[in-house]
């Protein structure tokens, strides 16, 4: 990789990439071999590593090569073979398109684990990403019982074992049912951060005035499908974890802070993209329209309705977790700023678009 950017080491004057890292690598060995010739070495194939690794890179044998997943807990390039070298794997429990709302894969952890393991022997070593680690607790917890015993670790007994380590039998089932619909609800590899994204691009079009190219703007906003999937998604997950709450004692609050709280917190904000959502659709409508009145009256009622809404968001956020040792965890001017957030002045900056329109 680039000595200081997260991207492909290119060379300045054309040399090979493969026989550049080959040179490195055996001279990074033989300053191990005179300092630290006990200390374990690992060689992480990681972006177009993993190509390099396939197209003749070959670290010497005492490395262990370790495979990088696409930061998904998925492997979009597998190795042609490993070469007899001892594998291990980098994983992620979280992904930076969320990072907010905690994805629970254990089944998926196993699936993948277990190729791994089934088709490369990858046991020499484990490295996991947990991001900002705290929503991805039950993640970290299944990767860790896979590299303690990988031959016989299950995905699905190890979600209900959890469920039941921590919560009242009556609440497991309610709980274990949240947990696989906020799963299901992040298809495509894409979360709260993703949904976040999408409400910035809603927010621009609508406030554009209708000098602009609609016909252009409208295909960035071809999200009613996904977004309707993971509304039905995330709010049986809400459902379920109420459900669930109302069956356990909860004296420390765990229950509403990790199960209820997310769920309720994903489906605010995909609420909230939808009405806006709405409100684009109302405005690619009010060219075609005799009675643009109409239809400027729809929209301000709709960003009435956003502006509830995103008051309502805040108000959660800044409530966050009943266990205080996490107040303003979810406060939205400490979290990590990956596609912002939306602001009250945002918003009025529609309602004044909408004014310009009616003048």
């Amino acid at each position: 990789r680039h000595q200081i950017w997260d991207r492909e080491y290119v060379s300045s004057c054309g040399e090979d990439k493969v026989e550049v890292f080959n040179e490195v690598f055996a001279a990074f060995d033989s300053v191990f071999n005179i300092y630290k010739p006990k200390a374990p070495r690992l060689c992480i194939c990681y972006g177009d590593g993993m190509e390099m690794f396939n197209e003749g890179f070959n670290p010497p044998k005492d490395f262990v090569v370790v495979w990088s997943d696409d930061g998904y807990c998925d492997f979009q390039t597998l190795p042609q073979s490993t070469k007899g070298y001892n594998f291990g794997t980098y994983m992620h429990a979280g992904f930076w398109k969320n990072h907010t709302v905690h994805d629970p894969y254990p089944e998926k952890i196993d699936s993948v684990m277990t190729y791994m393991l089934q088709h490369y022997n990858a046991t020499s070593y484990i490295d996991v990403n947990g991001q900002t680690f705290r929503p991805f607790l039950i993640n970290l917890d299944a990767f860790a019982q896979w590299a303690y015993d990988p031959y016989h670790f299950n995905g699905k007994t190890s979600l209900e074992n959890w469920c039941r380590y921590y919560f009242d039998a009556a609440a497991v089932p309610y709980t274990i049912a949240s947990m696989e619909s906020l799963h299901k609800a992040q298809f495509g590899r894409n979360g709260y951060v993703q949904n976040l994204a999408e409400i910035k691009k809603l927010i621009g079009f609508s406030t554009l005035g209708m000098n602009h190219k609609i016909e252009a703007a409208a295909e960035d906003y071809s999200i009613d499908s996904a977004l309707a999937q993971r509304l039905f998604f995330v709010n049986d997950a809400l459902q379920q974890a109420s459900s669930g709450l109302s069956k356990t004692k909860d004296e420390t609050g765990f229950y509403y802070d990790y199960i209820y709280l997310p769920a309720l917190i994903y489906h605010q904000l995909l609420e909230f993209e939808n009405t806006l959502l709405d409100a684009a659709h109302y405005k690619l409508d009010y060219r075609d329209k005799e009675n643009k009145k109409v239809e400027l009256g729809k929209i301000n009622q709709l960003i009435t309705v956003a502006t509830a809404q995103l008051k309502e968001i805040y108000k959660t956020c800044m409530e966050g977790d009943k266990n205080k040792k996490w107040a303003t965890w979810y406060d939205p001017a400490k979290r990590r700023p990956n596609n912002g957030f939306p602001t009250l002045d945002m918003i009025e900056s529609i309602n004044k678009s909408l004014n310009d329109l009616e003048n």
